[in-house]
């Protein structure tokens, strides 16, 4: 199962949730932002509509970011639109959420 908790940074809240079968999400991708659409739908300022794609290839995860003005934050960078992130289980912050995916 692909896990996913989220932190909202702004008030300490953790949601941990269960996205579903870890190879159905992890093949097709899993996408984070405002729109209804998205996989995983996170809104609040600074979070675009088609944010980014969370997907595997071979024994690694990647993060693309999608929406002109979509900025992801890492530890030591930040990463915008047309780049593609190696990210396996490391968090990653998209407005004032962190986001870490996981499998159980």
């Amino acid at each position: 199962m692909l896990t996913l908790q989220i932190e909202d940074t702004r008030t300490g809240l953790v949601e941990n949730r269960t996205l579903g079968d870890w190879l159905e999400h992890v093949s097709a991708g899993v996408s984070i932002g405002s729109a209804e659409d998205c996989t995983v739908r996170l809104v609040a300022q600074g979070i675009a509509s088609h944010h980014a794609r969370y997907y595997g290839l071979s024994n690694h995860r990647f993060l693309d970011v999608l929406d002109e003005d979509a900025e992801v934050h890492f530890l030591t960078q930040s990463v915008r639109r047309g780049v593609s992130k190696r990210v396996d289980y490391l968090p990653f912050t998209i407005g004032p959420y962190t986001l870490r995916f996981g499998e159980k």
